[in-house]
This record gives structure tokens, C-alpha cells and sequence, in this order.
């Protein structure tokens, strides 16, 4: 035993080396605050975390194929291909006629580190598929980079700003220079031109002229193509030299086309003859962009991840400006939106906050313990800083507003450990000792209690750092930084601070002890009234423990009264509009409607700005925003800008009116931009099963259910009634006596008015598609179909109604898959005032009610905000029974005892429901936000019990059960649990009282408030519970063991 207590002591005196080497001290200071700053200016800053991309889609075009022709011949392909990859989570598609879109979401177990290799696996299996497609459809694209949950960081329009007309090539030309620049910019990740419009070289047929040849559509094409030479014609060795040859006529312009002869009875008839050749955009169009109502390019760039955002913004912002000069005033480029300058208010007001915090925390402390301690507090907040910014660093991490967040709450955490152990130094250099006496003494005694606070401190912030998926990658840096804190925390505590706090008290503590800014202030009468109140108590100790548990409930109880949400919306000066219009609607009828719209918006006083995307997503303005809405000629999306984040709140609830009114037969939702993972739609509900029609049926059933409920604003269902079709009824028989089959009139009419490519024109580096087809004018009538010329295999021709007859029938618009079963998805979309978890939670309600019921084979589901909650807190509460057991473990290791490590188990969940509580009262929903402050609670609130039993179990009167000893060993912690309880909530005071909006406050309100309400639980509840039930235990081991006792009381703290 005695050679343990020298090798303890040995150990503790080389701690006390700071104390005793003031260079090694200097240095240790100098070194950690030059890591700090050279950190600080190094590390990226961005405004949001960066969500792991985990979100892919696969399109694949098959020109005039019906829906279910897609969904049996691609779809269910592509879905098969790819099931085998387990990491892969949901795969929805959608099949539309001409085309499938499956919309893959990968599994929270794939990270950062892995997803390139995840992804390159979907490649390759997408690839193997190809094969199996059938040969009208074309090959499968894959868009990854548009689906990256982050916002883009800097979006440029390219707008014509000459007299007359748009030149819209000339438009697009500039838009992929720019783009080009911007990529060779250092730190750039990614580029997108938005809004473009495909060019081709047209050449517009004349059906009769054309069926007079007895020429097809594709036959002509493959006859242009044939005289489009761009492919190499073998070499020649002469003289043991190797020449390439070529044949010269490759299409290099539309006179070239022109000019080529058409195989006929006419040897002098050249194409210009039978068509009209132009270089032309492609239409029907794919996607326009609008800024401000005028037609404009956007060219949407990103930053790396590891880049600095404002150096980057600046370099790029100088190459558009060059580009610009360079136009000569034709063409404008004008800055859409800039990221940087939200990541720097982010982070100054959030900056701000901090110094906010850790003034408060200087003021609390500086008033209660006095100006020494203030200082020892000051110097430990920058140093624990300056460790947490250099690991940053380590960790190749950022600076955002999770990780800002988290310092923010280590500001009352990481002093703790400081303001116990300047307490403790000093109070054994007033009884005496000497400062390195002093310094030993002081980290002996702490050093268990102050290890087991932070362990459990840390592991209570663990279920935070080992959420998987999009809530993990979006939360999961606050706990990081908290636990850093805490680590370098503990560090400092048992190193610089005690040396720091000897050196000061050695120089100064006899100097005026008995003023406040000495020694802080102190009450005598109500420290003596405290002591006769906890004595009384004492002796009916199940009061505490009736009070504690009966606030405790009360705030498990109330807080199920309280709304419920996933993450608040985002308060800022823009918002997001979409639009859905009738299902068959053109780009340009959708066009000619939100110039409308738009003009009624830009009109109303707050709206700066607006920009908007047709028929395909809008660039990411927003990190949860997902682009996954392409080709949809129907669907508009739109982002105001406005002048202030009020006016934000006040015009979405004045254009969801006004617009709604003026335009009753479009579907219009204004919504806030929403905080957290990214989601389809707050109200989702998924109905199974094999019919189209019955889920389509069921789905208009659930939508009445849905729109009944308050603040219901649109309901849409992803299989909805059919839209037109014409069915051509051809007499087989007629066909089959002139040599033509089904398939064969087919191919007829889909190569005419859909046309065949013919080749290609170089216009320097950009390649022109060269399509052949009849004229839009020749497809907008019935009459014009029935007298479409078909050509027989002699070459006469006869129109399409010789062989048939022609009728219009409803066809099912799209078909929903997810995970391989037919699904129709029904979204809602609800007003601002109103929480999705709690439509969703009175939807189920009214249908566990009775008033749906669905047929045998089919099922529901629910999805939306309500789902990513569910999974959001059972990623959350996994890990809390391992956590809790090496909580407990470590406890009972610090302790050595079973029942003390109990006390903390109960002061843990007691403070669970003061957190609860204190949200009740603030009046905030209950969210994701909230949960993760009480795991946090859990963990900040037992530091003080832990205390306070380190003090009983020091004192061996108070280890029998002597009332009056347990009354001053606990009075003795007194001073210090009341700082610390007052620096962690003033730490929060700020965030409560000047963020505003609804995503922090209720995380600060219930660490605040729990904390608050755990010096109870410290200064009453763990004193009572100590007498009652562990005091007792120990007279009763002590007497059975006395000399096991006698052998161990010198050597060891707690029992």
C-alpha cells in the first residue's frame, strides 16, 4: 500500500511540474493560443453543416413510351439491378410517359468516407442494366451533384441587356464560358448552367413532299447521317510512314446540310428542296429560368468543402466581372445570390452571442468568487477555445453554425472544472498550506469526482455525435465541439489552472480578503438560513425526494401538451413558392402563367427579388433544398428575396392568399425554408398495393381525409386520374395486306413527329444534334393524324385512317413505385402556423377513427416530418442503454459504490423532466432540438450531485450518518455549484434573448432551465437521499468491516 501512495503522490507532483516551472507554464500558453488563432484563420467557415450526398437520380428517356411500357420495361429493370445494394435505403420512382425517374436515397450508415464507392457501385450496376433496356430507349443518366444537400455559393444570371430580341444562343454560349472560368477558379467544386435551352440543326420535312418520294422519315435521316463523315477511313503505310485517312464532308454548318442530294428519282434534288433547314432551340423546352420576370441563364457554382468561402467568392466574383467587360454591354451578368455574406452574419451573430456568453459568465463569476478567480476563468475559456479550434483542424473539419452552437454551450461546461478546482486551491491555501501543497492536495482530492463529471458529461453528449443519416451530419458537430471542450477542459483543470490560481493567490490572497471583488460576495444570513432549512430537512428527507419528483413529472407530463415539430423553419429574407399546375401542361404554357404570377408578386411591397425555375428543380439557394423535380413540365419553383426576414414571415401568409385567389386552378404553397434533413413534404402518406386505379382511388379518399384537417393548404397524390391519349385502331388485316405491321406504323409516326437524329454540326467545341422531323405545325390537329401519309414498302403511301380509326382514352399519367411495390404517395402541404406532427398525429387519429379503411392487400404508411422525427429519436435512443451502462460504469469506478452511483442514475432522470419543464414554460414546440438539449441536460446537471457526494464521502462523520457534518459538507460545495449553475445558464442568456426564431432558443431554454432547476436536485435532493438511504448503509458496512475500513480510509477518496 505504501508503494502506491508514493508513486500517487509522484504522480500528482509532476501535475503540480506547471506550478513549479513557470517557463514550462509560459510556453504551454504561448503554445496553445498560437494553435487557437492559426487555427481560427484556416479553418473553412461555411453557414450550415454539409449533409453527406446520399441522394441520387437515375433518368432514363424512352420517346413515346406510355407509362406502364416505362415502369415494366425500365423501371422494374433498373430496380432490379440495383436491390442488391444494401446500402442503398428507399429507391422511389416514377414512371412517366417517355420517361424514368428513380430517385434513390442512400442509408445513414454511408458517411463521407464512403459514399464516392457506394455510388461508383450504382454506376456500375445502372451500367450492366443498360444492356438488358429495350434499344429505343436511351442510356440512363445519373445526377449526383444536383442532389448534394448544401447550398450552391454563388449564382450568377445571364441576361441580355441589348435592344431587340433575345439572342438566347448567344446567351448560352456566354453562361458555358463563364462556367469554364469559374471552374478553373482554385477551390471550386462544382458548376451547373440552369434554364439553357438546347440547340439543333431542325430540318423540317414536308409530309406530302416527303411520302411522294416514298421516302420515311428515318430513311431520310439515315441518309443525311450517311454524309455526315467523321470518322477515320483507315491508314495508309507507304515508306514506313503510317498516314490517317478521313473523307472531307463532315457537317460544318447548315449550308452543308443543305446542299446534300436526296436518294430519288430525281437526281438533282437536293435537301433544301424538301425541307427547311435552320439552326433552331429544341422544343417542347425541358427548362426556363426567370429573374425578376425576365427570361434569363443561371450559372449556379459551389465551393469545396475545404476551401475558404469569402477569399473564394471574391476571386470568382473578380473572374464574372472580367467576363462582363468582355461583352461590350450586350449581355449582363447579374449576382442572384451570394452565400457568403449569410455565412458571415451567421457566424457574427452567433460569434457575438459567444462573447456574450462568456462576458456573463466573467460577470457571475467575478461576483461571486472575485476578481482572482475571474481572471483564472478568463484565461481558461480562451485556452480550452484555442484546443477546440486546433482539433477542428485536426479533425478537417469547419466552422458552422452547429460547431458554434457547441462552444456556446461548452461556455458554462468547460469552467466547471475550472471554478471547482480555484475554489478548492484556495481554500487550502487559507488553512495554511503552501501553494505547491496546496496545488498536490487539490488535484488529489478532484481528480476522480472532476474525471467522473466529465466522462459522464461526455458520454451524455455521445447520442448526439453517433446519430447516423442526415440529422447526425447536420447535429452531429455540436457535440463534437462540446466534447473537445470538455476534454480540453479537464486537461487545463489538472495542469494550467491550479498553477495559475496558486501564482495569483500566493502574490495577492492576503490582500484585502474580507472585500466582495476579493473573495466574492457572501450572504452570512442566508447561508445560515440554508443550513438550518437542509438540517430540518434532513430529518424528513422523503420530502425532497416527493418535491424533486413531483416537479419532475409535472414536466413530463406538460410537455406532451406542447406543439410538436421536427426542426423549426429558418428565419430568413427569402422563402421558397411552388407551383404545380394541370399535369399536361406544356414549359410554355407553364411559362405564360408564371409571368403572370410573377408580376402580381413583384408588386407587392417587401418582395425584392424573385427567381424562378420551370419544369425542373430550382438551384439549391438553401442547404436542405433537393433538386429532384426534373422533368416536370408542370411544376415551377420559385425564391423571393425580400427585405427582411419579417417581411419573409408576413408576405408568406399574403401571397399564399392573394396568389391562391387570382389563380384557383394552380396548386400554389408559399412555405419558409425549413432547418434540419431535407424533406419532400411535411404531410406524407405512402398507400401499397398492385392496383393503379384502386390506389388512386384510395389516395383521393386520404386526400379528403388530409384537407379536412386545419391549415390544410394542397393535397396531391403521385398516381392521379389519366391524362388524354390517342389510341390508334388499325385493322391488322388491312396492314398485313400491304406488307406493314403494328410496330413498323408505329415507328412511323414517332420518327415523324418525334424525329430521328441525323448526325452532327461542329460550331467550334460545341457539337449540334441534327434532327429530322415534320413541322410543329402538322401535329395540332386529329384531322392532320388521320391524313398522316404512311409509307408502304413499295413506296407508294396511304393515310394512317385507310387502316384504322383513332379515338381519345384516358391513359394513367405516371406510375409510383418505392422499393419495388406500386405506391401512391399523397403529400400536403400546410401553412406556416401550422406543426406537421401534429397534422400528421390528427390524420391518424381521424383514420384509427373509422373514416378510411382500405381493402385486403393494401397498406399505409406514414412519412414527411412525422417519419424523419420517428427515425431522428430512435437513432437518438439507441444508444442511450450502452451510454447509460458506461455512465453508470464510470461512476461506480470513480465511487466504488453501487448506491452512490443509483443517486446520480436518479438525478440524471429527475433533471430529464425539470428540462421538460422549463420548455413547458418558455411555450417553445418540442422538437429534435429540445430532446437533444435534455441529453445534453442529463449530463450538465449531475456535476453538481457529483460534487457534493465527493465532499460526503470525504467527510467521515458525514460517511455515518452525522446530520450536522452532512449539512457542512454540503454547504461547502455551496458556493461553487451556484457559480457554475449561474455561468451555464448565463452562457445561454443570450441565445434565449437576442437569436430570436425558433431553432435555438428551445435547446438554450431547456439546458438553462434544467440546469437551474438541478441546484435542487444538488443543494437538497442528493443530501436527503444520502442520509436516508446510503449514510445508513455505510455505519452498517463499517461496523462489520472496521478494520477493512481502518486499512482503507488513508488511501482512498470515495467509498
Amino acid at each position: 500500500m505504501e508503494q502506491k501512495t508514493t508513486k500517487s503522490e509522484s504522480v500528482y507532483s509532476l501535475r503540480s511540474a506547471y506550478y513549479r516551472n513557470p517557463h514550462l507554464l509560459m510556453m504551454t500558453l504561448i503554445v496553445i493560443c498560437a494553435a487557437g488563432l492559426s487555427s481560427w484563420f484556416s479553418l473553412p467557415k461555411v453557414e450550415d453543416p454539409r449533409i453527406t450526398q446520399r441522394f441520387i437520380s437515375i433518368i432514363t428517356e424512352f420517346p413515346g413510351a406510355s407509362a406502364r411500357l416505362v415502369e415494366s420495361t425500365v423501371t422494374e429493370v433498373l430496380e432490379s439491378e440495383l436491390a442488391s445494394i444494401s446500402e442503398i435505403k428507399t429507391i422511389n420512382s416514377t414512371s412517366r410517359t417517355n420517361v424514368s425517374v428513380l430517385s434513390i436515397e442512400l442509408d445513414g450508415r454511408v458517411t463521407s468516407d464512403n459514399n464516392r464507392e457506394v455510388i461508383s457501385r450504382i454506376r456500375d450496376r445502372v451500367k450492366d442494366a443498360t444492356r438488358k433496356l429495350p434499344s429505343q430507349a436511351l442510356s440512363p443518366r445519373i445526377k449526383e451533384e444536383d442532389n448534394v444537400a448544401y447550398a450552391y455559393t454563388l449564382i450568377t444570371a445571364v441576361k441580355w441587356a441589348s435592344a431587340g430580341d433575345q439572342q438566347l444562343s448567344m446567351m448560352n454560349r456566354v453562361a458555358e464560358i463563364l462556367k469554364d472560368r469559374i471552374e478553373a477558379v482554385p477551390g471550386t467544386e462544382f458548376v451547373s448552367v440552369h434554364g439553357a435551352p438546347a440547340e439543333e440543326v431542325h430540318v423540317v420535312v414536308s409530309p406530302t413532299e416527303l411520302a411522294e418520294l416514298g421516302l420515311t422519315v428515318r430513311q431520310l435521316a439515315n441518309s443525311i447521317q450517311g454524309s455526315d463523315s467523321k470518322q477515320v477511313a483507315g491508314r495508309l503505310v507507304q515508306n514506313d510512314t503510317l498516314s490517317s485517312i478521313e473523307v472531307r464532308g463532315e457537317f460544318d454548318s447548315v449550308s452543308r446540310i443543305e446542299t446534300l442530294p436526296v436518294q430519288s428519282g430525281k437526281s438533282d434534288l437536293l435537301l433544301r428542296d424538301i425541307a427547311e433547314i435552320s439552326k433552331s432551340r429544341v422544343e417542347p423546352e425541358q427548362n426556363i429560368t426567370l429573374y425578376n420576370g425576365e427570361r434569363v441563364l443561371l450559372v449556379a457554382a459551389r465551393i469545396e468543402v475545404s476551401s475558404q468561402i469569402r477569399p473564394w467568392t471574391t476571386s470568382v466574383q473578380e473572374v464574372i466581372r472580367q467576363t462582363e467587360n468582355e461583352l461590350g454591354g450586350v449581355i449582363e451578368l447579374v449576382e442572384v445570390f451570394e452565400q457568403a455574406a449569410y455565412t458571415e452574419d451567421r457566424l457574427n451573430s452567433l460569434g457575438g452571442n459567444l462573447l456574450a456568453g462568456i462576458v456573463a459568465v466573467l460577470v457571475v463569476v467575478w461576483v461571486f468568487m472575485g476578481w482572482r478567480s475571474g481572471i483564472i476563468v478568463a484565461t481558461s475559456l480562451p485556452l480550452a477555445a484555442a484546443c477546440v479550434l486546433f482539433s477542428l483542424r485536426a479533425l478537417d473539419m469547419q466552422i458552422q453554425q452547429m460547431s458554434m452552437f457547441g462552444m456556446i454551450i461548452a461556455i458554462g461546461l468547460l469552467i466547471d472544472n475550472a471554478i471547482v478546482m480555484t475554489d478548492e486551491v484556495r481554500e487550502r491555501m487559507r488553512q495554511g498550506l503552501s501553494a505547491s501543497a496546496s496545488v498536490e492536495g487539490a488535484l488529489k482530492h478532484l481528480f476522480m469526482p472532476l474525471l467522473a463529471s466529465t466522462v459522464t458529461t461526455i458520454l451524455a453528449f455521445m447520442p448526439i455525435l453517433l446519430l447516423e443519416g442526415n440529422s447526425g451530419d447536420f447535429i452531429g458537430s455540436i457535440s463534437v465541439s462540446v466534447i473537445l471542450a470538455l476534454i480540453f477542459s479537464f486537461i487545463l483543470s489538472m495542469t494550467v489552472i491550479p498553477s495559475i490560481c496558486a501564482w495569483l493567490e500566493k502574490k495577492y490572497g492576503g490582500r484585502d480578503d474580507n472585500r466582495w471583488w476579493q473573495q466574492g460576495i457572501y450572504s452570512p444570513a442566508h447561508g445560515e438560513a440554508y443550513r438550518n432549512f437542509l438540517l430540518n430537512s434532513l430529518h424528513k428527507p422523503w420530502i425532497a425526494v416527493v418535491v424533486s419528483l413531483a416537479l419532475s413529472v409535472s414536466g413530463f407530463a406538460l410537455v406532451g401538451s406542447l406543439p410538436k415539430v421536427f426542426f423549426p423553419a429558418a428565419d430568413r429574407d427569402m422563402f421558397e413558392m411552388r407551383v404545380w399546375f394541370e399535369r399536361n401542361t406544356s414549359v410554355d404554357g407553364a411559362y405564360r402563367l408564371v409571368s403572370k404570377i410573377d408580376q402580381e408578386m413583384l408588386a407587392i411591397e417587401g418582395v425584392e427579388k424573385t427567381v424562378w425555375s420551370i419544369g425542373d428543380s430550382i438551384p439549391a439557394f438553401y442547404y436542405n433544398q433537393i433538386m429532384n423535380n426534373s422533368n416536370q413540365a408542370y411544376y415551377a419553383e420559385v425564391v423571393v428575396k425580400t427585405i427582411s426576414s419579417k417581411d419573409s414571415q408576413r408576405l408568406i401568409d399574403e401571397l399564399q392568399l392573394s396568389l391562391s385567389e387570382a389563380f384557383p386552378n394552380v396548386q400554389i404553397v408559399a412555405k419558409a425554408f425549413a432547418q434540419g434533413p431535407p424533406v419532400e413534404a411535411p404531410l406524407e402518406f405512402r398507400i401499397f398495393g398492385p392496383e393503379t386505379n384502386k390506389l388512386r382511388e384510395l389516395g383521393e379518399q386520404l386526400r379528403g381525409i388530409i384537407a379536412e384537417q386545419k391549415g390544410v393548404l394542397h393535397t396531391q397524390g403521385t398516381i392521379q386520374a389519366g391524362s388524354p391519349k390517342i389510341w390508334f385502331n388499325a385493322d391488322e388485316q388491312a396492314l398485313a395486306e400491304v406488307g406493314l405491321r403494328l410496330s413498323s406504323v408505329a415507328s412511323q409516326l414517332q420518327n415523324a413527329y418525334e424525329g430521328v437524329q441525323a448526325g452532327s454540326v461542329l460550331e467550334g467545341v460545341v457539337e449540334l444534334p441534327v434532327r429530322v422531323s415534320y413541322g410543329n405545325n402538322q401535329r395540332t390537329s386529329l384531322e392532320q393524324l388521320q391524313a398522316f401519309p404512311v409509307i408502304l414498302p413499295n413506296g407508294e403511301w396511304a393515310p394512317a385512317a385507310s387502316f384504322g380509326s383513332f379515338e381519345l382514352e384516358p391513359e394513367a399519367a405516371s406510375v409510383t413505385r418505392r422499393n419495388g411495390q406500386r405506391v401512391n404517395t399523397v403529400h400536403a402541404y400546410l401553412s406556416q402556423h401550422v406543426t406537421p406532427i401534429d397534422a400528421t398525429n390528427a390524420v391518424v387519429q381521424a383514420i384509427d377513427a373509422g373514416a378510411w379503411s382500405l381493402p385486403e392487400g393494401y397498406y399505409w404508411t406514414v412519412g414527411g416530418d412525422a417519419e424523419e422525427s420517428a427515425r431522428a429519436n430512435a437513432s437518438l435512443a439507441a444508444h442511450l442503454p450502452v451510454l447509460a451502462l458506461l455512465m453508470i460504469t464510470s461512476l461506480v469506478l470513480a465511487f466504488r459504490s453501487f448506491r452512490l452511483a443509483a443517486v446520480i442514475g436518479m438525478v440524471a432522470m429527475l433533471s430529464a423532466g425539470f428540462g421538460f419543464l422549463s420548455l413547458w414554460i418558455s411555450g417553445y414546440p418540442l422538437g429534435f432540438n429540445p430532446l437533444l438539449g435534455v441529453t445534453g441536460l442529463i449530463g450538465v446537471a449531475i456535476n453538481g450531485s457529483i460534487v457534493v457526494l465527493a465532499s460526503l464521502q470525504a467527510n467521515d462523520n458525514a460517511r455515518a450518518g452525522d446530520k450536522q457534518a452532512i449539512v457542512e459538507a454540503t454547504v461547502s460545495c455551496a458556493r461553487h455549484i451556484l457559480s457554475t449553475t449561474l455561468t451555464t445558464i448565463a452562457g445561454f442568456i443570450p441565445l434565449i434573448l437576442f437569436v430570436g426564431g425558433g431553432f435555438w432558443p428551445p435547446l438554450a431554454v431547456v439546458i438553462a432551465g434544467g440546469v437551474g432547476f438541478s441546484v435542487i436536485l444538488s443543494l437538497w435532493f442528493t443530501p436527503s437521499v444520502y442520509v436516508w438511504w446510503v449514510a445508513r448503509k455505510e455505519v452498517s458496512e463499517e461496523q462489520r468491516s472496521e478494520q477493512h475500513r481502518g486499512e482503507s480510509s488513508g488511501n482512498e477518496t470515495f467509498v
